[in-house]
């Protein structure tokens, strides 16, 4: 409980940090494995998952590089998997992927979640936006992703498939 409680922290106090410094650093992009760190970020929220009885599968290509920030990516990657464990419903799977489409030369990662459906799609990534205001948090996660997302012109979309929320991002091969 204690460690869950730690991770959660230091994810709040990564959103924190990057608000209020994206405009005075430069988060300069590099080569990244984006397959190994979706999986070291699985890894992170183990034991949160865990203590809100919630399971991640994974479903991740390997040897996927893309060109990014790897602090900005794991915004990315963060605020959807502590989403997924906030708001999915218990003891059903939160499913991550990492696909890359060889045809289009896209990958696409994406986070589905068995909830409530999300009823506002357009404005779920706008800034201080929450559906529910009974869960902790600051409406700041999917703002910080959306402003990453331009920067990179990586496409977003939320959607809801099959009693899933699912929030897609499709990036550039390198």
């Amino acid at each position: 409980s204690i460690d869950a409680s730690i991770n959660m922290l230091s994810n709040s106090y990564e959103d924190l940090s990057y608000v209020t410094s994206y405009d005075s650093i430069q988060y300069k992009p590099n080569v990244l494995s984006l397959s190994n760190l979706v999986n070291k970020r699985i890894d992170f929220f183990g034991t949160i998952c865990k203590m809100n009885l919630k399971v991640i599968e994974a479903d991740i290509q390997k040897e996927i590089e893309t060109f990014i920030n790897i602090v900005e990516c794991e915004r990315i990657i963060d605020n959807n998997i502590a989403n997924a464990i906030k708001y999915a419903d218990i003891e059903k799977p939160i499913h991550i992927s990492l696909l890359k489409h060889y045809t289009s030369n896209k990958i696409i990662l994406e986070f589905r979640s068995f909830a409530k459906e999300i009823k506002n799609k357009d404005k779920i990534f706008e800034k201080n936006y929450r559906e529910e205001d009974s869960k902790r948090g600051l409406g700041l996660g999917l703002n910080i992703v959306k402003s990453i997302c331009d920067k990179y012109n990586i496409l977003y979309k939320a959607s809801y498939e099959n009693n899933q929320n699912v929030f897609t991002y499709i990036f550039e091969e390198i």
